[in-house]
């Protein structure tokens, strides 16, 4: 077999006899046919209908990916290369700024990283059996939790056939799809790798330090400092929301202005600096080096100011249950492990000091307003209590759940400004994906945070331990989710759930490569209290 016959491994070019001419003009009037019918159909199908005519694409792409052979090599730095660059462009590049063509979704950095992970990540789906027999390995570690998210995914996918919009329930579920799914199953696979998650964690540390020097610069000049510097290939025709992402944010109330970063509120910005402290607290505290635990002091001081520079109670909140939680669960376990008189010292006082510190939060006016709200923020909890009313009854009309991106317009609920809103994303997936639905994707995410905290108590390897703060992140985020109901941060909620995961998969491999023996160690953190 000559060179140039070759093309693929296991493939070669056959020889076919040069068609007539007048086949070859025929396929070429066909071609610019179907080009002009593509460009008509981009040109004036709505947005939410464009999908149709990629279809054919798609059902093409996957038709020729099944066909490529199996290979015993696969690009494996790369995919970890792609997940890591995605992620941190997904959060340290704005979203709003990005190629916005007439007709297509904007084509920001952090979508361009996505675009490129995916193709990577379905190319060794498809060409390599390594890949796909790790992400089978990785289900094996915890049934329950493939079980739950198998559930929501049924769920998502269920109301596309009854929904009102089907195509714009298909879109909205898709694009959940690109941006929950497709990064957990990714982060099953690339945090099976020793080193990854710290390498990762590392990554997301150092995101948040970068948008927290963003946020000091906005602070001081009480806007963000590239407003009005933004190219016009990159900016966006949506001068609404343009509008509102450059406007102070102040509450009428209260009138301070309210960081937001690279975000386009302030509660999003702080949803993720108290998802990532909890590993910037366990960096500190296991830190081996004077310098490492100097780097982590540093992030904590940047960090904690912006938490207070959104001026949100779900960053206070998340602060203190990040700061209370870690100290407990670190406690405990070195309590378990060496039974230091520091350690048991913080088991007892940690109950006496939150008891006080409740006490001393209630009974001063300016604690209290800064912890739960004062009367700046009233109109929130009023709004949140008026979606309840209205969204139970709804939920048991159709408890099956309307369909993806459906919740505000269901809800029906608009704010002082006129738009469609809704805060607690518990009552936006109940909407969209019905009762079961909520119940297993919630059910997921308390389930992953049960085996982390589980992996945290027995572990003794150093890179498993990160299974901890993973456990209060997913802690975190659920509580939070009660409060806002914006799907930005989701992406890390999932790629939590990857961790754990991957590090329980890790654990089980190597407890089955150990002689067996009793481990002396707790079956689950509460026997620890015994």
């Amino acid at each position: 077999m000559r060179a140039d016959q070759m093309t693929l491994p296991l493939y070669t070019r056959a020889v076919i006899d040069s068609p007539p001419l007048w086949r070859r003009g025929l396929r070429v009037v066909l071609l610019v046919a179907l080009a002009a019918l593509y460009g008509v159909g981009m040109a004036y199908l709505p947005q939410q209908l464009i999908v149709l005519p990629m279809i054919p694409i798609v059902v093409l792409l996957l038709l020729s990916l099944w066909m490529l052979p199996d290979r015993a090599a696969f690009p494996e730095r790369t995919l970890t290369a792609a997940f890591t660059w995605f992620v941190a462009l997904y959060y340290l590049w704005p979203s709003y700024i990005a190629i916005a063509l007439p007709g297509l979704p904007w084509f920001s950095a952090g979508r361009l990283a996505l675009l490129v992970l995916l193709v990577i990540a379905l190319y060794c789906l498809a060409t390599s059996s390594v890949f796909r027999r790790e992400l089978l390995a990785s289900a094996q570690a915890s049934r329950v939790v493939w079980a739950l998210l198998l559930i929501e995914l049924a769920t998502q996918a269920l109301p596309i056939f009854y929904s009102q919009g089907p195509f714009t329930v298909a879109a909205k579920f898709i694009n959940d799809q690109i941006y929950w799914t497709a990064p957990f199953l990714v982060g099953c696979f690339v945090f099976g790798r020793p080193g990854r998650v710290q390498r990762f964690i590392r990554t997301m540390i150092i995101i948040v330090v970068t948008l927290s020097i963003f946020g000091f610069l906005e602070h001081y000049q009480q806007k963000l400092f590239w407003e009005g510097h933004i190219p016009s290939f990159l900016k966006v025709d949506n001068d609404q929301l343009l509008d509102t992402i450059f406007s102070s944010q102040k509450r009428d109330y209260i009138g301070t202005y309210r960081v937001h970063s690279t975000f386009s509120v302030s509660l999003i910005y702080a949803e993720l600096l108290v998802l990532v402290l909890p590993f910037v607290l366990h960096g500190f505290a296991t830190a081996q080096t004077v310098k490492h635990r100097l780097m982590m002091a540093a992030a904590w001081l940047l960090i904690i100011p912006n938490i207070l520079f959104t001026d949100t109670r779900l960053g206070k909140i998340g602060f203190i249950i990040a700061h209370i939680g870690y100290a407990l669960i670190w406690a405990l376990r070195t309590r378990r492990r060496n039974a230091s008189f520091l350690s048991t010292a913080v088991v007892v006082a940690i109950p006496v000091l939150a008891a006080i510190g409740l006490g001393v939060i209630f009974a001063s006016h300016t604690l209290h307003a800064m912890v739960f709200g004062s009367e700046g923020y009233a109109g929130s909890n009023d709004a949140r209590v008026d979606q309840m009313n209205m969204g139970i009854p709804k939920i048991l009309h159709n408890p099956l759940g309307y369909g993806a991106g459906t919740g505000g317009m269901v809800l029906g609920y608009r704010s002082p400004g006129g738009q469609l809103t809704i805060d607690s994303q518990y009552l936006k997936t109940a909407l969209e994906f019905g009762v079961i639905g909520m119940i297993a994707t919630y059910a997921a995410f308390l389930w992953a945070g049960w085996l982390a905290l589980k992996l945290y108590f027995q572990t003794s390897d150093r890179e498993l331990e990160l299974a901890g703060p993973t456990a209060l992140l997913l802690a975190n985020y659920v509580i939070i989710k009660g409060v806002l109901a914006e799907d930005y941060n989701n992406t890390l909620g999932y790629i939590a759930v990857a961790i754990v995961i991957a590090l329980l998969a890790r654990y089980q491999r190597s407890k089955q490569r150990e002689p067996a023996r009793d481990s002396g160690l707790p079956q689950h953190p509460g026997a620890i209290l015994a």
